[in-house]
């Protein structure tokens, strides 16, 4: 849709700089006043020279006017990309830890309780 719009501006647009081109072909005189210097430059090509650099300017502009958006944008970038690595090593980690606790819960646990016991002690002697 954006293509098809483009061409809806490119083309009129292209014409009329066609059209005006063909009608001021007429030399104008450039004066860079205080320099001894005057050149005779048809109007056409001194406006579209002055189009073009106009737009070159205010591409420049926003160009340095987007710098800061674009730190951010590196730096969020940066950010996202440890934290996918952090969420990487996370999701590792717990995959190991849940085989961890497959394995222990695998074990009989009458075998293990009674591996691991100690003989009951004696109650308190002043307990009786």
């Amino acid at each position: 849709m954006s293509k098809i719009l483009s061409w809806f501006v490119t083309i009129p647009l292209a014409l009329v700089i066609i059209v005006f081109s063909l009608v001021n072909r007429g030399p104008v005189a450039v004066d860079f006043w205080p320099l001894p210097v005057i050149i005779d430059i048809p109007l056409f090509a001194l406006v579209l020279v002055i189009l073009a650099i106009g737009v070159l300017w205010g591409g420049v502009g926003a160009w340095l006017a987007a710098g800061r958006a674009r730190t951010r944008s590196r730096d969020a970038s940066r950010r996202a990309d440890a934290a996918d690595t952090d969420i990487r090593h996370l999701e590792e980690r717990n995959s190991r830890l849940q085989e961890e606790l497959k394995e222990a819960r695998a074990i009989k646990p009458d075998a293990t309780l009674r591996a691991n016991s100690s003989p009951a002690l004696p109650p308190p002697a002043d307990a009786a």
